[in-house]
């Protein structure tokens, strides 16, 4: 990745519980918990939101190789670390 990395029509995706009424997100384990009381009910999923033009800064650094423990086994791997 380039530095200040710039997209446009990027997609924010967002995991959890939701207000099966309004669709909003539920914060909190407390909120979940007044909805269960109040005999509402309330779904699990993913909303996704496009916040079109987004800027990106971060690092990204990688490795691969090759370990052959004898001549039948041999691991192959990828270490990768992603600082946003």
């Amino acid at each position: 990745m380039k530095p200040n990395e710039q997209y446009k029509d990027m997609m924010e995706f967002q995991f959890g519980l939701f207000n099966n009424a309004n669709n909003s997100m539920i914060n909190s384990i407390d909120d979940a918990f007044q909805m269960i009381m109040d005999g509402k009910g309330f779904g699990i999923g993913a909303q996704f939101h496009n916040v079109s033009k987004a800027q990106i800064y971060g690092i990204e650094i990688s490795t691969n190789g090759v370990y052959n423990f004898n001549k039948n086994t041999t691991v192959s791997f990828l270490l990768l670390l992603i600082i946003i």
